[in-house]
């Protein structure tokens, strides 16, 4: 396998990790915006579009941090085949269970997942306060 390869691959994967994490991050400056002014915007836009907006953009976020982890994830699964066969041994992980690998492959897109529907339901839950008083 030549480095050039392997070089490629890694690059693809820190660029779909550093994706998600600012794709957390705008989402979640957006909701806490939200959140934060909800009387205000309620006062100045329908309630429902504020909620459409924000549903529209955390669903968005979640599919593309779903489809960042999966580029994650083919990158990382070619790069091991293909290390595995220049070395002729399989390369795995220092654990051996099945909830060590699921944990270490999904936790991170599990995580960003919870926060994006956290903020959220939290910017829906205020704006809905907001138009309630």
């Amino acid at each position: 396998m030549s480095p050039e390869l392997l070089e490629f691959m890694q690059g693809r994967m820190a660029t779909a990790y550093h994706e998600q994490v600012w794709a957390v991050a705008l989402v979640g400056a957006l909701n806490a915006f939200v959140a934060a002014n909800a009387p205000k915007l309620r006062n100045a836009i329908w309630p429902w579009l504020i909620h459409l907006a924000v549903v529209v953009v955390s669903a968005v976020a979640l599919a593309f941090v779903w489809s960042r982890h999966l580029i994650y994830v083919h990158y990382d699964d070619c790069a091991k085949l293909m290390l595995s066969e220049a070395a002729r041994t399989a390369c795995g992980p220092s654990w051996t269970s099945p909830a060590g690998a699921w944990l270490a492959r999904w936790s991170g897109v599990s995580l960003y997942s919870l926060l994006i529907l956290g903020l959220l339901v939290t910017a829906i839950s205020l704006v809905a306060r907001a138009d309630a008083r």
